[in-house]
């Protein structure tokens, strides 16, 4: 029963690494993990749609997506980081 319980723990853990996309901590001496070969491509503000203010790029960076013309407000319309005008 204890062999049960941590192999449940175990396959919790690998379901929420897979669920988060994280890297798995590598140990070479074990090899049953492979080194991380992923590469994080940034998001920008075009390919989310995004016109003004500040953003995150999906890679742990931020991203600054410009101001609004005269008369527009960045989130205006009710949308965050889209500029519209103010209701």
């Amino acid at each position: 029963m204890t062999h049960a319980v941590k192999l449940a723990g175990w396959e919790t853990l690998v379901g929420l690494w897979l669920a988060c996309g994280q890297t798995p901590p590598y140990d070479a001496s074990l090899g049953l993990l492979s080194p991380p070969t992923s590469v994080c491509l940034p998001m920008t503000c075009e390919s989310q749609g995004l016109d003004c203010g500040y953003a995150i790029d999906g890679c742990g960076g931020t991203l600054h997506c410009g101001t609004c013309d005269d008369g527009l407000t960045c989130g205006g319309g009710g949308e965050p980081n889209v500029c519209a005008a103010p209701p």
